[in-house]
């Protein structure tokens, strides 16, 4: 049995893919995590081309290898996404699966459910027109007078309109976000008052959502659009919940953008932000844990210690023990000290490191690699 595969086959994907792909609009946060896993036992190779292909022992572990992959894959999408690439479960490989995935929503917009879940009604309100134009027409072929409209079909018609102009400004704020143009986001925020705001898509996600998770964004367009959010506005537009119950700051902890991080908790008034908690219980330190982003966590724990209030010992013992126990797994043996040091009372006090440890202790460690780590 190729020991490296072994380790790889008992790894807690929860522990690194907390987001469950449900469509396009949490794609490139699953995707990120995804990458994340696969990176930490060099497997990025049996997806893309553009990384080292996977250092395999033989074909027969190779294949294991993919299976696994594919299994991970298959075990952290929705049902509804499942049953677009269940046919390829059989004989399709990993990378089959990926491609099909990336197909289906790498490059579509954040509002194209909003487009198909608009289709149905828009066709039904024509018909609806349609009828009432009818019985109009014969009303009025019957008592010989001009046609007026009816109120039922001013209403219907403003309605329509209604959902067009929404529809319409929420791909221009895409747009925006995908060109990182500050400029273009901005005019269509000024011109829709209240954007910034509304939920723009059926993840419930705010314009500040989708801008720390894109891909696109840089730092200084999430500053702009912080700066651009009337005072009077910050609260309700930091503290929103998408449909996970993820803040914004969540999101930047799933990324692990210490930057943002920093920019969101310093437009806040007061740091409740750093303990709002998504459906899953879990504040954004410890989303940032357990996606193992050292520094983000790092920041998040030192912002809630100037405000005793904001600590929650079990989140930052827990947050603590899943971190350290990924960085070891993740031969990060650095990063494993220093929480080590940091938070010595907390990293004996459960299995998870030791355990991490009897995993990945190598059968003749590296002097220069273990010494240090183990001396701890």
């Amino acid at each position: 049995m190729d020991l490296e595969y072994l380790h790889a086959s008992n790894t807690n994907v929860s522990n690194f893919v907390s987001v469950r792909l449900s469509g396009d609009n949490n794609y490139q946060l699953w995707k990120t995590q995804m990458l994340c896993l696969m990176g930490t036992h060099d497997m990025c190779g049996l997806v893309d081309a553009a990384f080292d292909d996977l250092r395999a022992s033989s074909p027969k572990i190779k294949k294991q290898y993919d299976n696994l992959l594919k299994g991970w894959i298959f075990g952290s999408i929705s049902e509804g996404v499942l049953g677009t690439i269940v046919n390829l479960a059989k004989d399709g490989s990993a990378k089959d699966v990926w491609d099909e995935l990336m197909k289906s929503f790498d490059d579509s917009t954040m509002c194209s459910q909003q487009d198909s879940a608009q289709t149905k009604p828009e066709a039904e309100v024509v018909t609806e027109d349609n009828d009432i134009s009818t019985v109009t027409e014969k009303e009025e072929k019957d008592a010989d007078s001009a046609k007026t409209e009816s109120p039922g079909e001013h209403v219907i018609s403003i309605d329509r309109k209604l959902k067009e102009v929404i529809n319409e400004r929420n791909k221009a704020l895409v747009k925006a976000i995908k060109e990182d143009s500050w400029s273009d986001l901005k005019c269509t925020l000024e011109k829709h008052e209240g954007a910034v705001k509304d939920e723009i898509n059926s993840n419930k996600d705010t314009i500040l959502h989708l801008v720390v998770a894109s891909i696109y964004a840089s730092d200084n367009f999430i500053k702009s659009l912080l700066d651009f959010i009337k005072d009077d506005e910050v609260k309700e537009v930091l503290e929103k919940q998408n449909v996970d119950g993820s803040t914004a700051l969540h999101i930047a902890a799933i990324v692990g953008n210490t930057s943002v991080a920093k920019l969101l908790v310093g437009k806040a008034k007061t740091r409740c932000i750093l303990r709002i908690l998504d459906n899953e219980g879990k504040d954004p330190m410890y989303i940032a844990s357990s996606n193992m982003h050292y520094n983000t966590f790092m920041y998040l724990y030192d912002e809630a210690a100037k405000e005793s209030t904001s600590q929650d010992p079990h989140h930052i013992k827990k947050g603590v023990q899943v971190l350290l126990a990924n960085e070891i797994s993740a031969k990060h043996y650095g990063t494993a000290s220093k929480l080590i040091k940091k938070f010595p009372k907390f990293a004996v006090e459960n299995d998870e490191a030791l355990m991490a440890i009897a995993r990945n202790f190598p059968r003749e460690p590296k002097k220069r690699e273990w010494g240090g780590f183990i001396r701890e």
